[in-house]
């Protein structure tokens, strides 16, 4: 239908900035937006970013662009990149992370047992992975015979 222009029209722009974690200058220049459409920042502050940044959120290219832009990203550090609706969550790795690693984290997320996230948070299931899959009787149940596999950890490499 939005190719053919027919009704109603999808913009498709907003579902792909749900997820926005593609390359970090598409991501950055589009967060704005999409910040604005999910209402995580009002109006004022979207069309402060428009007239004082011109659409370019990668660099200010003045003071009153990184002032606003600042204002943002301190309005979306509390919510997870890869998903809007959820509240930021611990999410531990064994390295720093980079943005290659950032992004791989939109498919599978890593965390150490040793860091528990909060119960009403979605890393919580993965977390307890880690137990249930180092528990001699879920390992017997799936066949997994004794000493061929060593300690399980999700998202290891």
């Amino acid at each position: 239908g939005t190719e053919k222009r027919e009704q109603p029209l999808i913009n498709l722009k907003g579902y792909l900035i749900g997820n926005p974690i593609t390359d970090p200058k598409f991501e950055k220049n589009f967060q704005v937006q999409g910040a604005h459409g999910f209402g995580i920042i009002s109006d004022q502050i979207y069309e402060a970013a428009m007239k004082n940044c011109k659409g370019n959120y990668v660099k200010p290219a003045n003071q009153l662009c990184a002032e606003v832009l600042e204002t943002i990203d301190n309005l979306i550090s509390e919510i997870t990149d890869a998903h809007v609706l959820y509240k930021k969550c611990v999410v531990a790795t064994p390295k720093p992370i980079d943005d290659a690693v950032r992004r791989k984290f939109l498919l599978e997320e890593s965390i150490e047992r040793n860091e528990a996230p909060g119960l009403d948070c979605f890393t919580y299931g993965y977390y307890l992975a880690y137990f249930w899959m180092n528990n001699r009787m879920t390992r017997d149940a799936l066949g997994i015979k004794g000493g061929t596999v060593g300690e399980w950890v999700r998202c290891k490499k």
